[in-house]
């Protein structure tokens, strides 16, 4: 937790672009907007088919991330192994 005038001069922004910010971006508002996928005026059944869509689509974005994932995994092997060359970081070293 930080003032507006402490935030201005660590990030070296106007204070007055930091006010906007907390103004568009406080809590109230936040909260507001996990609910804003449902209109108002939809029927419970309506909501759900909308939040069973939204599974759905979340679902397939996970797979194709972990898809993804295991694609670089497995260059990263690949090229390990022909060309002969660490490219992960060893874990437990310092940083320099």
């Amino acid at each position: 937790m930080i003032s507006c005038l402490g935030a201005s001069r660590k990030y070296r922004v106007p204070r007055n672009t930091i006010k906007a910010w907390a103004g568009k971006l406080n809590l109230t508002t936040l909260l507001n907007a996990d609910n804003s996928s449902a209109l108002p005026g939809m029927t419970q059944s309506q909501e759900s088919r909308l939040l069973i869509k939204k599974i759905h689509e979340l679902t397939k974005a996970l797979e194709l991330s972990q898809l993804k994932n295991l694609a670089l995994e497995t260059m990263i092997e690949v090229a390990e192994s022909d060309l002969h060359i660490k490219i992960r970081k060893k874990r437990g070293t310092k940083r320099s």
